[in-house]
């Protein structure tokens, strides 16, 4: 949390220093979401990397020392299926980082639609448009939840995936590797 302050914070004081040259270039929508919705990712990144990439590793590298120390042609497997899961999790991010692009286009959208009809609300009052600034935001919005959902269905993937490859890589190592697993130790039957 401490670091997504610090970053909102240095984000804050570099636009302060834009010029109305710069700002317009990049357009307010977009700077908004930069400075929201782009340091929460950010932010979930970082609190990803310290949760994740430092304990999987360990994890993967600490279960085949166990498989070193409790049978050594279990090793195979367990790289096997490491590498297997590192390329079904591979697959799955591939595919959902075009879409995490895409929503930063429709989450600017939104916030411009959203500034535009803030900043033009006597306008729109005056003219009666509510009814096609209301569509206009529905189209918006609805376009956004559309690829939020698509990259959270991506995203759902990754769980069933690596369990997949685990339990078929126990299963594969059971059936045809002779395994047998007696009081807690692995045995290989010759």
């Amino acid at each position: 949390m401490g670091f997504g302050r610090d970053l909102r914070a240095a984000i804050f004081h570099q636009v302060t220093t834009f010029s109305e040259h710069e700002t317009a270039r990049f357009g307010a929508p977009s700077l908004l979401t930069r400075t929201t919705n782009d340091v929460r990712q950010i932010q979930f990144l970082v609190q990803m990397a310290c949760t994740v990439l430092v304990a999987a590793p360990l994890m993967c590298v600490g279960g085949i020392l166990m498989a070193i120390h409790q049978e050594r042609r279990a090793v195979l497997a367990a790289v096997g299926q490491r590498a297997d899961t590192g390329r079904g999790n591979y697959w799955i991010i591939s595919n959902t980082l075009p879409i995490f692009r895409s929503m930063q286009r429709l989450i600017d959208n939104i916030n411009r639609v959203m500034r535009e009809q803030l900043s033009g609300v006597r306008v729109v009052r005056a003219f009666a448009r509510e009814p096609f600034e209301r569509q206009r935001f529905d189209e918006a919005n609805r376009a956004l939840s559309e690829t939020a959902q698509s990259a959270g269905n991506w995203q759902a993937l990754m769980l069933p995936v690596t369990t997949l490859t685990i339990n078929c890589s126990s299963v594969a190592l059971i059936w045809f590797g002779g395994l047998r697993i007696d009081s807690g130790r692995m045995h290989v039957d010759p």
